[in-house]
């Protein structure tokens, strides 16, 4: 057994325990480690909402496709893509069963339905 090379006084099978390295070859030494992303601060969110991100955000989650909507070709590529494409009997009665509002009804019912 050797002694930790940090100088904390542990005894060790290598040159550190485990996590003491950093305490040697770290350029803060003592400080608590920089991180980039919190030295930044929080802004309003790019999509004009009014609210504030987190800070290095440029959005908050969720709004950075706000506002875009889909070309008419765009459009027009995704229906004929599903275009032809026949739904089996059962998916249509899954279909069927998650478009119905009562849920509790159709599990108690859910032999009937089938």
């Amino acid at each position: 057994m050797n002694l930790c090379q940090c100088k904390c006084g542990g005894y060790c099978k290598n040159r550190f325990i485990r996590g003491h390295n950093i305490r040697v070859f770290c350029p803060w030494k003592g400080k608590s480690p920089p991180n980039k992303k919190y030295n930044k601060i929080s802004v309003l969110c790019d999509c004009d909402c009014g609210e504030m991100t987190k800070p290095g955000n440029k959005y908050i989650f969720g709004h950075n496709r706000r506002g875009t909507k889909h070309t008419d070709e765009s459009k027009e590529k995704s229906r004929l893509s599903h275009l032809g494409q026949e739904v089996s009997e059962e998916t249509r009665g899954k279909l069927s069963i998650a478009g119905l509002g009562n849920q509790k009804y159709i599990r108690q019912n859910m032999d009937i339905i089938r």
